[in-house]
């Protein structure tokens, strides 16, 4: 089995399949990201920690969330 398999032709970075998980679509997954942003206030710079810390396919936002206030929390 190929280690990437595209689920949709029209537009490949929409979804794709590996080790047999679905990615979330990304503009979801940004979507989530950004409301956390907003309803933790991070900065700038406490985005780009948020980001280097979401490594998994799917996140539901109440984990991106715990996260961001961690971020939040550090930098106090």
């Amino acid at each position: 089995m190929p280690d990437r398999v595209n689920l949709n032709d029209e537009d490949p970075d929409l979804y794709e399949q590996k080790g047999g998980n679905r990615k979330e679509n990304r503009e979801s997954a940004q979507e989530k990201v950004d409301n956390a942003v907003r309803e933790a206030g991070l900065s700038k710079n406490q985005r780009k920690k948020l980001h280097d810390r979401l490594g998994q396919d799917y996140m539901e936002y109440s984990e991106i969330l715990e996260i961001a206030y961690a971020i939040k929390a550090e930098d106090e």
